[in-house]
């Protein structure tokens, strides 16, 4: 973050709403909202994104960063693939 933060006047943090997260029976599940609150806890943070969409690429589309130094797509694997 503080990488990304040093290559922008501000800072966007999005993360993917709960609908879109799906746990295994025994992973913890932390809500959206908390999620957010965290991220927004950082200092070099400006904004957070509750993104309802399964990806980011539409909030990308919205936003139009002049700058995105790291952004992972992370796809849903189906049962009995390897990681």
């Amino acid at each position: 973050m503080m990488y990304a933060k040093s290559k922008a006047d501000i800072l966007i943090a999005s993360i993917t709403a709960d609908i879109h997260i799906s746990k295994g029976a025994y992973r913890p599940h932390v809500p959206q909202d908390l999620r957010a609150l965290n991220l927004a806890a950082f200092e070099m943070i400006d904004y957070v994104v509750i993104d309802p969409n399964a990806t980011p690429l539409e909030n990308i589309h919205i936003i139009k960063p002049t700058c995105s130094p790291r952004i992972r797509i992370h796809s849903r694997r189906t049962a009995g693939e390897n990681r």
